[in-house]
C-alpha cells in the first residue's frame, strides 16, 4: 500500500491544514501529526460534547462540516473558516481550508484513510523540537536585563508573545496599584494601561493557581472590554507566578487578525516562560517581609 505524503495529500484535496487524531477513549483523543497547522502539534483534546461538538459530531456520525463563514474556534486551539473531519479505524482526520466542505463524503473518507496511513506516532524529531522550543523560550526570558521595572515588564511582554506567535502579551504585578507591561507590538486595546489592568483583574483572579485557558474569549465570562471577543482579542493564556513575595501574571493572547488557540505546547512553553520572570524581575523588587496577621 503506498503511504501518501501528507504535504502532497493536502494539495490534492486543496486542505491548507490536515489533523490526524488517535481515539484514546471516549473522552480523549490526541493529535499524531498533520499538515499546516497540524504538524508538529501532539496535544490531546478532552472530548466534551459542550466544548467540542464538532469532534464529537464527527465520532458520532462518521462526518462533520463547519463553515464556510467567518474564522471561528472548530476544536481545541484550531480556528479556521472552513473544515471537515471524518471517523477512520480508531482516528478522526479532520481538514481545513477554503473549499474543503465541498469535497464529497468518499472524497473524505478516502483522504482520511491516507492520512491515517501516512501517520503511525508522533515522530521523535518532533519531540525533540519541543524540547528545543520550550528551552529557548526558558532562555529568552532569563536573560533580559533591563535598566528599570517598567522596561523589564514590556521586554517580558514582548518576549513571551513572540515565543508563542501571538499579537497580545503583557505582564501583570498585583499591588496598590497594580503594574502592567504589555508588548509593544502587534494587538493592543484602545485604552490607557491603568484601563487594561484593571480589565485584566478578573483573569489574574481565575488564574490565581493555575493557568488559565480561553480558547474562544465568546464564552468567557472573564473577558471584558477592552480585551473581550468584540474588542478583538479571540483567545487567552494567563499562568499566574510569584516573585519576591509579589503575585503576578503572564497574559498572553491571538487577536482576530490570526485567530487561533494554545496547544499544549503552548501551554507549556507559557509556563516555562511564567517561572522564568523571577530572575529578571527579582532585580528590581525587594522582598516583601510576610504578613503577621
Amino acid at each position: 500500500m503506498t503511504v501518501h505524503n501528507l504535504e502532497a495529500l493536502a494539495f490534492e484535496v486543496g486542505a491548507a491544514d490536515i489533523f490526524v487524531f488517535h481515539v484514546l477513549s471516549d473522552s480523549r483523543i490526541v493529535n499524531l501529526d498533520g499538515w499546516g497547522r497540524g504538524s508538529g502539534w501532539g496535544g490531546n483534546i478532552c472530548l466534551d460534547p459542550e466544548t467540542e461538538v464538532f469532534l464529537a459530531e464527527a465520532l458520532a456520525g462518521g462526518v462533520a462540516r463547519i463553515g464556510p463563514g467567518s474564522p471561528t474556534r472548530v476544536f481545541g486551539p484550531y480556528w479556521a473558516e472552513e473544515a471537515v473531519a471524518f471517523r477512520s479505524d480508531g482516528h478522526v482526520v479532520a481538514l481545513g481550508g477554503d473549499g474543503v466542505t465541498r469535497l464529497e463524503d468518499a472524497r473524505i473518507a478516502e483522504t482520511a484513510r491516507q492520512a491515517v496511513d501516512s501517520v503511525r506516532d508522533v515522530r521523535a524529531s518532533q519531540r525533540l523540537a519541543a524540547k528545543l522550543e520550550v528551552a529557548q523560550a526558558e532562555l529568552s526570558v532569563a536573560t533580559i536585563i533591563a535598566a528599570d521595572l517598567g522596561t523589564t515588564m514590556k521586554l517580558l511582554a514582548r518576549t513571551a508573545a513572540k515565543a508563542l506567535s501571538c499579537e497580545f502579551g503583557a505582564v501583570l504585578l498585583l499591588g496598590d496599584p497594580p503594574l502592567i507591561g504589555m508588548a509593544d507590538e502587534g494587538w493592543r486595546p484602545a485604552a490607557t494601561e491603568d484601563e487594561i489592568a484593571a480589565a485584566l483583574m478578573p483573569v489574574a483572579a481565575a488564574a490565581s493557581e493555575l493557568l488559565f485557558l480561553e480558547q474562544d474569549l465568546r464564552l468567557s465570562p472573564y473577558a471584558v472590554p477592552p480585551v473581550s471577543f468584540d474588542d478583538g482579542l479571540v483567545s487567552r493564556c494567563t499562568v499566574p507566578f510569584e516573585v519576591s513575595g509579589r503575585r503576578g501574571f503572564l497574559i498572553v493572547g491571538h487577536a482576530g487578525s490570526s485567530p487561533r488557540g494554545f496547544t499544549d505546547l503552548c501551554q507549556t512553553v507559557a509556563m516555562t516562560m511564567a517561572d522564568s520572570t523571577s530572575l529578571p524581575l527579582s532585580r528590581h523588587l525587594a522582598p516583601r517581609e510576610p504578613s503577621l496577621s
